[in-house]
C-alpha cells in the first residue's frame, strides 16, 4: 500500500506522457494486488463461525469508502491539482499501512484454527 502511495506522487510529478503512462499502469497493478491482498487478509481476521458475515459487511463498507474516496478525490484534482491528490493518496496509503502494522493480528506462520481464537 504504501507502494502504491508512492508510485501515486510520482504520477502527480510525471512530467512527460511516458512518465505518466509507466506510473498510471504502475499504479493500477499495485492497486489491484492490494485490493486483493486485503480482501483475503480480511477474511481472515474473523472467527469461522461469523466470518461470512463480516467480511460481507467489510466489503460493503470497502465499496462504500470507494464510492466516498471516488466522489472527493476529483474536487481535489479539480481545485488544487494531480499532486495534492495523490498527497491525499499518500497519506491515506500510509494510514492503512500503519493500521494494518500496529493493529492488525501477526497472522504470519499461524494456523487458521488457532489465529480464529
Amino acid at each position: 500500500m504504501l507502494l502504491m502511495g508512492l508510485v501515486g506522487l510520482a504520477f502527480g510529478f510525471s512530467s512527460s506522457p511516458l512518465e505518466a503512462v509507466a506510473t498510471d499502469f504502475t499504479f493500477g497493478f499495485l492497486s489491484n494486488i492490494f485490493s486483493n491482498a486485503f480482501h483475503q487478509y480480511g477474511a481472515e481476521l474473523y472467527p469461522t463461525r461469523v466470518r461470512a458475515f463480516a467480511d460481507g459487511v467489510q466489503y460493503s463498507l470497502s465499496r462504500l469508502g470507494n464510492y466516498i474516496w471516488l466522489t472527493l478525490l476529483p474536487i481535489v484534482l479539480y481545485s488544487n491539482g494531480p499532486i495534492a491528490m495523490y498527497t491525499v493518496v499518500f497519506i491515506m496509503a500510509l494510514i492503512v499501512t500503519l493500521d494494518v502494522a500496529i493493529l492488525g493480528p501477526k497472522a504470519s506462520k499461524i494456523e487458521l484454527e488457532e489465529l480464529s481464537k
